[in-house]
């Protein structure tokens, strides 16, 4: 879900007595990877309601007052862009159905000037991961071409705040669990081998980290000392991270993990 604040550039006629072009708005979204980092977006949105004041159509020395609601669903595709561990830009482009809800005050009538059409819009965003299955948006959007002649039309400028959740991405509890971000760290040794991950009640790595925890050095013990006293054998490292973030991301991350052990 998000907040947005909107200026519908333009929506206020040259004839107008006194107009408000700004508004409050929300939405909800669900967004689905399709294949990392793409995604598919779909959006409700709530525009805002914008209010004006023209010369009444029987008596232009009076004033009508008008106002009007904008809703709409956004249907978009994005890719998200890898800044560091927990930062992101996440761009989206796509198409805008809305339904304009205008109503005006003439002198002894209501007029009903209701309207509806599609439109494009684009978006960037800085997103921060606040935890592997939360995230917190600060962005803008676009929207060209919302309404016509009849319902004031214009172009909406969006700056919006937004929350987000990751579904099925929840993280440990505790630091003391089976389930981590890490799979599982295989280290071996001619014939010594050292399974470290789902297996251990320790943690190896936290969200997002490429610091092995300290509880792990006494499981590393043996193995270092198989290696002082067989200064010819041969070690293999093999470690993994989650699906969160794109593929280039989480091969240097694991990458990083496999150089601390």
């Amino acid at each position: 879900m998000r907040l947005h604040y909107n200026f519908a550039h333009s929506s206020c006629e040259s004839d107008n007595l006194d107009c408000d072009d700004q508004s409050l708005g929300g939405g909800i979204y669900f967004r689905h990877n399709i294949y990392q980092p793409y995604f598919y977006q779909i959006g409700f949105e709530y525009l805002g309601q914008y209010e004006a004041i023209y010369p009444a159509l029987s008596n232009p020395s009076v004033g009508a007052k008008y106002k009007g609601n904008v809703f709409a669903i956004g249907v978009s595709a994005g890719r998200i862009f890898s800044l560091t561990e927990n930062q992101n830009i996440v761009a989206q482009i796509g198409a805008m159905p809305w339904y304009i809800d205008v109503e005006g005050d003439e002198l002894g009538s209501k007029v009903d000037n209701d309207n509806k059409g599609i439109s494009p819009f684009a978006s960037l965003a800085y997103q921060y991961n606040m935890s592997k299955s939360s995230y917190l948006e600060l962005g803008y959007q676009y929207v060209y071409g919302v309404g016509s002649d009849s319902t004031g039309g214009a172009d909406i400028n969006q700056v919006f705040l937004g929350l987000g959740y990751r579904f099925g991405s929840s993280e440990p509890e505790t630091v003391v669990q089976t389930v981590t971000e890490t799979k599982y760290v295989t280290v071996t040794e001619n014939s010594m081998t050292l399974n470290l991950g789902e297996n251990n009640s320790t943690v190896l790595f936290g969200f997002d980290s490429s610091t092995l925890n300290p509880d792990m050095y006494s499981l590393l013990t043996p193995m270092e000392n198989r290696l002082n006293d067989n200064p010819e054998a041969l070690l293999t490292i093999e470690s993994h991270t989650d699906s969160v973030g794109s593929d280039a991301y989480n091969q240097k991350l694991s990458q990083r993990r496999g150089d601390a052990l």
